[in-house]
């Protein structure tokens, strides 16, 4: 099965499964319900998606009259880890580990003024962010290469290390 013949397939069942949403016809047997589509190919004539029966247009796929496609089922990709770190006189947790490809939020909170830290930088990630007094900061990641990302205060002496094993 080529992949414009699974894309249709899909599309098709798509429309097949919305049709009760849609509406089946309009009211004169002939509309342009989730049971019919209106192919350029063919100008405003209506045809049956079920049976994807065109005529001359199969628009690549071919399908029994009695059969639906399979349902395509979608992983939905996983939600990211949130890691919170409160920033007084250090970060903490001051050393964090992730796995290679895992999408992260590290949030940070500021809960003091007597600390340097009033922003936060990665520098070999190339991110910096401000961290506002009692404020969630979230920076999102998701690193691609193992290792170990240092993050600091702007003066560069609070610090932590973002491990990515």
């Amino acid at each position: 099965m080529t992949t414009r013949t699974w894309f249709t397939l899909t599309a098709a069942y798509a429309l097949l499964a919305a049709g009760p949403a849609l509406g089946e016809e309009a009211p004169d047997g002939h509309g342009q319900g989730a049971g019919h589509c209106t192919c350029a190919s063919h100008g405003s004539a209506t045809h049956n998606a079920a049976t994807m029966d065109h005529g001359a247009t199969d628009h690549g796929a071919t399908v029994d009259a009695g059969t639906k496609p399979a349902p395509v089922k979608v992983a939905a990709a996983p939600a990211a880890r949130t890691i919170a770190i409160q920033v007084t006189a250090e970060f903490t947790p001051a050393e964090i580990h992730v796995k290679r490809g895992e999408a992260v939020k590290l949030v940070f909170t500021r809960t003091t003024d007597r600390t340097c830290a009033t922003s936060v930088h990665f520098r070999e990630l190339g991110l910096d962010r401000e961290l506002p007094l009692g404020k969630p900061v979230t920076v999102a990641l998701k690193p691609a290469q193992a290792g170990k990302y240092r993050f600091s205060c702007g003066m560069d002496m609070v610090a932590g290390t973002l491990v990515v094993d």
